[in-house]
């Protein structure tokens, strides 16, 4: 971590050395010379602040020198002073708002009082703060789908920011909701189909009513398909306009099927003979549906945890492989599997493999540990999970990138999960945005708990087409200290209203309230707040017109 303090440079981390000067995880430069700032500390800094003119140090450490300075501390000038009643685990970021300070971090305690993941400290007594609307979620969100023009995470997820989840939520860019009740059990894949969203899992009951494993949301109501399953459903996947369904089951709405079927927009039937084990993942390649999962047969013929359907027959793929594949994606050059796996056919591997049509390629020595997820990423292959490198030595906290030679870090990966870092999902978005969901309080250098999204910096993006739904997107940089530009495409004549709110849902400042016509537009914020600057911190663009509304979140940096 960089601050600029008092006309010095201060840096944190991991080093305990500057210019040869013993400077244990924090140094100053005064633009010619590094030199010491008191005794440091015995653990990472991660992040620098200021309150009441104090600088405020905050990490993984516990002591300075002699002196107890458990996860955060502030600067006296000669030695670094503790904080008493603070948190009692690894404090990640800080910001002075509104003459409090307000902290984020693992922690779940300050002093004898409870405080989940957040503190404010008013210059005497740290205290718990609710979460602001959209503060992450809790739980773990597996999958995720854009529905109607918003986004849609599924899992275990049981909050979404300060409001309550039965295992879904809705984003619609500025806050959550729940459609309906959610589910009394996990969802393990959701799609959309036939102009409904179709979620599969272990569940009975949706929305208070009992419905098996699978069902729909039409955006106001939820219905079933049939009777359900006798087991679970993991995998979804649409094929020549049908939809199929993966999982551990014998029968479905009353049909015989083997782990795998299909339905035509009226029935449901089997799939072949279908497997002798369960699926984890479906995924169109090349016009072939593909199966992977915890199977040795498929339609009869010996195939190793993968097989492949061409409409109406199976097919092993490749000699299949020595362990479990969990996900799926299609890339340009191919079929890519990960999972737990060391060997596809003859060929080792590490976690993670592409299938080109006829051979295997291990994707330049793969990733140290299990694959959870996969994405394709301006063609460039991304790959999450629970490893620490990949490419046999590159760093890579759980979030990595293989641009067809060479694995390197993905935006500095994710940190600050417990007791690891894990990616579970990864979704690239209709506007070309990565969501990345796992467990983790920070993507990059931004504090983001469980979920984050990601979208290019460059600001030369190609306007948007006018979809049939009200779009918004950011074509600035993000985060940024400068003033934010988004495009906003209209499918009909509107009026709207724009906004900037805080991380709170408070209105800092009103940018319009004007009828536009149909089209794509720039929204520009210079900012600035009724009160002047921006401080840094979240804040949301929140477009209303008089049938939708759009958010987008803005992290503004000073």
């Amino acid at each position: 971590s960089l601050y600029s303090y008092g006309g010095t440079l201060v840096a944190g981390g991991a080093f305990t050395t500057a210019g040869g000067a013993n400077t244990p995880h924090v140094a100053r430069w005064n633009g010619s010379s590094w030199s010491a700032m008191g005794y440091g500390f015995d653990g990472w800094v991660q992040h620098f602040c200021t309150y009441s003119g104090s600088l405020v140090a905050l990490g993984s450490f516990e002591n300075s020198g002699g002196t107890s300075t458990p996860f955060m501390a502030r600067w006296t000038g000669s030695a670094w002073a503790a904080y008493s009643g603070g948190p009692d685990d690894n404090c990640y970021g800080g910001v002075e708002w509104l003459g409090n300070l307000y902290i984020g971090g693992r922690f779940t305690q300050v002093g004898t009082g409870t405080a989940s993941y957040i503190t404010r400290f008013d210059g005497s007594t740290f205290e718990h703060c609710g979460q602001p609307p959209a503060a992450g979620i809790r739980g773990t969100a597996v999958v995720f789908a854009e529905f109607q023009g918003e986004l849609v995470a599924a899992g275990t997820v049981n909050l979404g920011g300060d409001l309550p989840l039965h295992n879904i939520g809705i984003w619609d860019g500025a806050a959550w909701r729940s459609p309906g009740t959610g589910t009394d059990f996990d969802i393990k894949d959701m799609l959309v189909y036939q102009n409904d969203l179709v979620i599969a899992g272990s569940f009975s009951t949706v929305d208070g009513n009992p419905i098996d494993d699978l069902a729909k949301w039409n955006g106001s109501s939820w219905s079933s398909f049939g009777t359900g399953t006798d087991g679970w459903v993991a995998a979804l996947a649409i094929y020549n306009g049908d939809l199929y369904a993966g999982g551990n089951f014998t029968t479905i709405d009353g049909v015989a099927a083997n782990n795998i079927a299909r339905f035509d927009g009226n029935a449901w039937h089997a799939v072949g003979t279908g497997t002798n084990g369960r699926f984890f993942d479906l995924v169109v390649h090349d016009g072939i549906l593909y199966g992977a999962g915890l199977f040795t047969q498929a339609g009869g013929t010996a195939a190793n945890h993968i097989a492949s359907w061409n409409g109406t027959s199976w097919a092993q793929v490749g000699g299949g492989t020595s362990g479990t594949v969990s996900v799926m994606t299609s890339h340009p050059d191919g079929l890519v599997i990960g999972g737990f796996i060391t060997q596809v056919g003859s060929t080792p591997v590490s976690h993670v493999c592409l299938w080109n049509g006829t051979s295997w390629d291990a994707l330049g020595g793969g990733v140290g540990s299990s694959v959870k997820a996969l994405s394709v990423l301006n063609g460039k292959l991304l790959v999450g999970g629970q490893f620490a490198s990949a490419g046999g030595g590159v760093p890579t906290r759980s979030l990595a990138e293989w641009n067809g030679s060479s694995w390197s870090e993905f935006e500095d990966g994710v940190s600050g999960g417990q007791p690891t870092e894990v990616v579970d999902a990864l979704y690239r978005d209709s506007f070309g945005g990565l969501w990345v969901s796992g467990s983790f309080y920070n993507v990059g250098p931004i504090a983001s708990l469980r979920i984050a999204h990601w979208s290019d910096p460059a600001t030369d993006v190609p306007p948007i087409a006018p979809p049939d739904r009200v779009a918004l997107r950011l074509v600035s940089a993000n985060p940024s200290s400068g003033p934010v530009a988004a495009q906003l495409a209209l499918p009909r004549d509107a009026r709207v209203r724009a906004d900037v709110l805080d991380a709170q849902g408070r209105r800092v400042a009103a940018l319009f309230d004007r009828q536009l016509p149909s089209g794509v537009h720039i929204v520009d914020w210079d900012g600035r707040t009724s009160a002047g600057d921006a401080p840094s911190g979240i804040y949301f663009l929140r477009i209303v017109t008089d049938r939708e509304a759009r958010g987008i979140r803005i992290v503004r940096v000073q």
